[in-house]
């Protein structure tokens, strides 16, 4: 990922890549969004939804099923691939976003993530 965004012109400043999801949702989309991607423990956590307006030329539109087939593909390699998977692509319709850095001055909000239990 880091060699994506180094070649789309987009620093990372010597820290791991930021993800983020693309547009807006509804709580309940959050929620379902949330229930696949937190473990029970991260629940108990407080999490918070940070909104904000990112420039273009400083974000990757990327897939993120993509980057789950690349990212799950090493973890049963045990990462001792010889050669890892890089075809990973910029998907300009891509739901996720990856970018270098989050600077205060493109957030718009900060909210506490309520789940809503069902």
């Amino acid at each position: 990922m880091v060699t994506l965004l180094e070649d789309a012109g987009i620093a990372t400043l010597d820290r791991p890549p930021i993800w983020a999801w693309v547009g807006t949702a509804a709580p309940r989309d959050v929620d379902d969004r949330l229930a696949g991607l937190l473990s029970a423990h991260d629940l108990t956590l407080d999490q918070y939804i940070v909104e904000f307006d990112a420039p273009a030329d400083h974000v990757v539109r990327t897939d993120y099923g993509e980057w789950c087939d690349v990212y799950f593909d090493a973890v049963h390699d045990g990462g001792d691939s010889a050669e890892p998977r890089s075809e990973i692509s910029v998907a300009p319709s891509g739901d996720q976003m990856t970018f270098g850095s989050l600077p205060v001055d493109w957030i718009t909000d900060i909210t506490p993530l309520e789940i809503y239990r069902r």
